[in-house]
């Protein structure tokens, strides 16, 4: 997901906040978060030919799925709401959930998830786990151009009945 800088710097506002109410001990900050800023081919080439990487000026947020934690009897599977603009969940016999379509280039929405520090090899890490993607727009991925298919949209699509993912508790685990 791609936001501004100036969402981005909102964002980092609170991932500061965060780590700093959640930080484990004897560590001074994290070695990394989910928001990257975005890079793209420069116009200045480095000494083997390649275009130099740049900022774009837009963010990027990572997020880890973490679909499946546990081992043996103890696996325990989650999976990744998917919302319609209202915030209902997409039924189980849509093309979306079967994996019939993919998701393509102009899909606009929201994600909802939450933040988790993890800790490995005495290093501390800011992660995004997420736990649903609503639609406000989708446009289907057809691999050479794209079809976009409106989603019916009366607002936002967070203010209706629907599926609350947010309380949804992260858990370490192996991303898929």
């Amino acid at each position: 997901m791609k936001i501004s800088a100036k969402e981005a710097d909102e964002l980092d506002k609170l991932i500061v906040a965060f780590w700093n109410a959640n930080k484990p001990d004897k560590v001074v900050s994290p070695t990394s978060t989910f928001l990257k800023p975005e890079m793209v081919d420069g116009t200045k080439k480095d000494k083997f030919g390649k275009l130099e990487k740049v900022e774009s000026g837009k963010f990027t947020i990572t997020a880890s799925t973490n679909t499946c934690f546990g081992k043996g009897a103890d696996l325990k599977m989650t999976s990744i709401k998917l919302l319609n603009s209202k915030g209902v969940e997409i039924p189980q016999s849509h093309p979306l959930q079967k994996g019939d379509v993919g998701v393509g280039e102009g899909s606009e929405g929201f994600i909802h998830g939450k933040m988790a520090i993890t800790e490995y090899e005495g290093k501390a890490y800011v992660k995004y786990y997420l736990a649903g993607v609503q639609f406000t727009k989708f446009v289907e991925y057809t691999g050479d151009g794209v079809e976009a298919v409106e989603v019916e949209v009366e607002d936002d699509g967070l203010g209706g009945d629907g599926l609350d993912v947010h309380d949804e508790t992260p858990v370490d685990g192996p991303a898929i």
